[in-house]
């Protein structure tokens, strides 16, 4: 197999994983994996199949992780407006 070494593409080493194998190693549901992948917000490869099959998806681990912290909030970021409760 060949290796492109472009920024983002194929790397010696890399770990693809498919939506279920990221799920079980991650809290996140398989579903969202694949909304995610479908939305075109987690790069990923789709692999094609023999007609009438669904195919399948691939992402880099650090594809994954990245869009992973990418999506993360901090408690308490400077910025937010602290919620206004009242009193009923």
């Amino acid at each position: 197999m060949e290796h492109r070494s472009e920024a983002g593409a194929l790397t010696p080493g890399e770990e693809f994983l498919t939506p279920a194998q990221l799920a079980k190693r991650f809290p996140i549901a398989r579903s969202s994996v694949y909304a995610a992948c479908q939305a075109g917000l987690l790069t990923h490869y789709r692999l094609p199949a023999k007609k009438g099959a669904r195919g399948k998806y691939l992402v880099k681990l650090s594809d994954f992780v990245a869009w992973l912290e990418s999506n993360r909030h901090d408690a308490g970021a400077v910025g937010t407006a602290p919620i206004k409760l009242k009193h009923l």
